[in-house]
């Protein structure tokens, strides 16, 4: 499988567009060891793990995921010193910090939901229990809020959870955070993210998102038109790349697939939900991968990217091509073989995508929309030549030259 790029010999002077790789349950001093390389790949976001504390009896990676109510960030991932260290050093490459943070749960360990700090939280119910509609009060039209039983749920019109949500937001953003991604955000109410917006004083240019785990178009659209600004998972997206790059799917499905507005999206394959958990997994990690490639290449949304894959080389020659055709139109061109798709970034981006382990060939490939000239392929490095929208020239191969595609 691989992934075939090609741009026009001709770099963007633009700064380079945003992209996301998320670090999830890595400590904040080692990231900072990978951060010139991150640099050196074009990525200009990262994400981390939050940095709540948290329930220490359960594991092993969700446990970040289980907050016990201390609005001082700093635990097993690090003090509250690495994350500033962490966020100090980032700034230094230009690459923004997005940190995870959990609003709507807290942690179900018998051990922790009898610890006297939490007496405060009045709303709070016993571990596994679903909180009753009559308390959600204008919760209650929104089913969802009441059925997921990851642990006690908080109720944001108890004023010290308030408090609690906006001094951990602010003291994230005393130490220069650029950003937050709402774990569970489907489960809580448009509404109160634009209270905890206007109380925290949302800066330009911090990016706020969202995880609204759902296919449903409509469910996402909620959060976006109650919030203007926020961003949010495109799930509908990845829920049909899901499908396309699957076994036994057609490819081809995801050119034009139901997605959120670039403005909004949140665009991935894979997440630490799929690779450290069971949530909407691809059938085999190539699958997610070669989708993250696709992300990469269509250039839509800003593309969130799992960390341990963007040494692969499909991905490596992605980032590049994403920065470069950064702004530019994007259309598909037909492939037969189901396992084909080929896109096109305005007249100086290709990308051809191939998720059979078989070889696609064609003698002739013809687009009149291409830019004459020596292009040069992003992944292998190697210069082709297109002529009226012809691709003429291809490497040697056994002392010949070749024209047209040939890539698997």
């Amino acid at each position: 499988k691989l992934v075939f790029d090609v741009n026009l010999m001709e770099r963007h002077s633009e700064p380079r567009a945003p992209v996301i790789v998320q670090l999830a349950n890595v400590p904040f001093s080692e990231i900072i060891s990978k951060l010139d390389h991150l640099s050196s790949l074009g990525v200009t976001i990262i994400q981390t793990s939050p940095v709540q504390e948290h329930c220490a009896h359960i594991g092993p990676w969700y446990r970040v995921y289980q907050p016990t109510g201390n609005s001082n960030p700093g635990n097993s991932l690090g003090s509250y010193q690495d994350i500033e260290n962490l966020i100090n050093e980032a700034h230094k490459r230009e690459i923004r910090v997005i940190i995870d943070v959990v609003l709507h749960h807290v942690c179900a360990c018998p051990v922790c939901n009898h610890l006297s700090k939490f007496a405060a939280f009045s709303w709070w119910v016993g571990a596994g229990k679903r909180l009753c509609s009559r308390l959600m009060g204008w919760y209650l039209p929104f089913e969802r809020y009441n059925v997921q039983d990851w642990g006690p749920k908080i109720h944001p019109e108890n004023d010290y959870v308030k408090q609690y949500h906006v001094s951990l937001i602010e003291n994230l953003l005393k130490v220069g955070a650029d950003g937050f991604r709402f774990d569970a955000a489907k489960h809580m109410h448009p509404a109160y993210f634009n209270q905890l917006w206007n109380a925290c004083g949302r800066r330009e240019g911090e990016i706020w998102y969202g995880e609204v785990l759902d296919g449903d178009i409509k469910v996402c659209e909620e959060y976006i038109n109650s919030v203007p600004g926020m961003k949010i998972t495109d799930f509908p997206l990845t829920f049909r790349l899901k499908e396309a790059f699957g076994m036994h799917g057609d490819i081809r499905r995801a050119a034009a697939p139901v997605s959120l507005g670039w403005e909004h999206s949140i665009c991935l394959a894979d997440c630490h939900d799929s690779i450290l958990g069971d949530s909407y997994k691809f059938d085999h990690v190539e699958d997610g991968i070669l989708a993250a490639s696709f992300l990469l290449a269509r250039g839509y949304g800003i593309p969130l990217l799992w960390h341990e894959f963007v040494d692969d080389p499909r991905i490596v020659a992605g980032l590049q091509f994403f920065h470069l055709t950064s702004g530019l139109s994007f259309h598909t061109l037909e492939a037969s073989p189901a396992t084909v798709l080929i896109l096109r970034r305005g007249s100086t981006g290709l990308a051809v995508i191939n998720k059979s382990v078989e070889w696609f060939e064609t003698t002739e490939f013809y687009c009149r929309e291409l830019a004459d000239g020596v292009w040069r392929e992003l992944g292998h490095d190697f210069e082709i030549v297109i002529s009226g929208g012809l691709i003429i020239s291809w490497p040697s191969e056994n002392g010949r030259k070749r024209s047209g595609i040939h890539v698997g």
